[in-house]
């Protein structure tokens, strides 16, 4: 039998000392590497659609329609916009109106609307985010109250449903609303106007 090594210790304190340095070494590059993907990948939801700007403007290929992963330039040569597609509620205030027949009712109305995933570009270069175009969904909604006025209480709140004229009022505030948007390019879609009593 051999004595034992008596340099065992100090080789295995040699490894270590090596090992800790290359260890350190690994987890300072995944951390680049993960920043790195961060700063330059960017993931589009089934639900959204995204607007690559280069140099502050959208081109050619800039609009991102499938879900799925991405890269691109870093900041500031590249900004990505992402917009939902998905339907969004926006509700106004009650409001007390004037019936046709004099009455007085409180109403509120709402429409149902979302980022047109044809012409996401168009929503883009028209509103810098959703809240400045609900800000103006409002304003078309304010022409709702005056087709309410047209009609009578009693086909706006009746026990009987057939005498009701909700879905034709509603009818005619999309077309309305419709109407407003088809005069400029807002990349918007309306699915409903509705009114809640």
């Amino acid at each position: 039998e051999h004595p034992p090594s008596l340099t065992t210790p100090a080789l295995s304190t040699s490894c270590n000392r090596r090992m800790k340095p290359n260890l350190i070494l690994t987890i300072g590059l995944l951390i680049v590497l993960v920043l790195l993907v961060k700063m330059l990948a960017f993931q589009v939801r089934d639900d959204q659609v995204a607007v690559v700007r280069t140099f502050g403007k959208p081109t050619e290929g800039s609009v991102k329609k499938s879900a799925g992963l991405y890269f691109r330039l870093p900041p500031p040569i590249q900004s990505v916009h992402l917009y939902p597609t998905r339907v969004q509620i926006l509700d106004d205030v009650f409001q007390e109106l004037r019936t046709g027949d004099g009455n007085n009712i409180v109403v509120k109305t709402f429409v149902a609307w979302r980022v047109n995933p044809d012409d996401p570009l168009a929503f883009f270069n028209r509103f810098p985010d959703t809240k400045t175009a609900e800000a103006q969904l409002r304003q078309f909604l304010a022409e709702v109250p005056g087709i309410i006025s047209q009609y009578s209480f009693h086909q706006l709140v009746n026990p009987e449903p057939e005498k009701l004229k909700l879905s034709e009022i509603e009818d005619k505030a999309l077309a309305a609303i419709n109407r407003r948007l088809s005069d400029g390019d807002y990349g918007i879609v309306v699915e409903q106007v509705g009114i809640r009593r």
